[in-house]
């Protein structure tokens, strides 16, 4: 039995195990944390950890495995969404959601806009419960049009 789901064409939507260099909730986005195999809390105010390698699949515990999606459709619970939002609640079916620049491991329908931060768009919510992950490359804040 693989480790891995699969979508059409037979392309593998989620990766083999990491080991979890903090405690990580199903959902938390996840960056390398240092060492190949250790992912830790993403957060879009730096390079280094703006690099979303995908959501939690499964909640892990320091030291434990953690498998990481990247795309398709990932559904957690209102309560689970509600701990990664920084807006808090459910999702809203059509809005974009980014990595946050303030805290590591949330998600917010607002992308971040200060100076040295970067906007990396996690996903779209297709409903309240599910989102679909579509990691985005970092980049640098539009400037503001006067």
């Amino acid at each position: 039995m693989s480790d891995v789901s699969m979508s059409p064409p037979g392309r593998p939507t989620a990766t083999n195990p990491y080991n979890a260099a903090v405690q990580l909730p199903r959902g938390t986005p996840v960056c390398y944390g240092g060492a190949a195999d250790v992912v830790t809390k993403a957060r879009a105010n730096a390079l280094a950890t703006s690099l979303v390698l995908g959501l939690a699949a499964n909640a892990a515990a320091v030291g434990s495995r953690v498998f990481c999606k990247y795309a398709e459709i990932l559904e957690l619970t209102a309560d689970e969404w509600d701990a990664l939002i920084v807006e808090g609640g459910a999702l809203a079916a059509g809005q974009a959601y980014y990595l946050d620049a303030a805290a590591a491991g949330f998600i917010t329908a607002t992308p971040p806009s200060a100076g040295g931060d970067l906007v990396v768009l996690v996903g779209i919510a297709v409903s309240a419960d599910e989102l679909q992950v579509t990691l985005g490359t970092p980049t640098s804040p539009p400037d503001i049009l006067e």
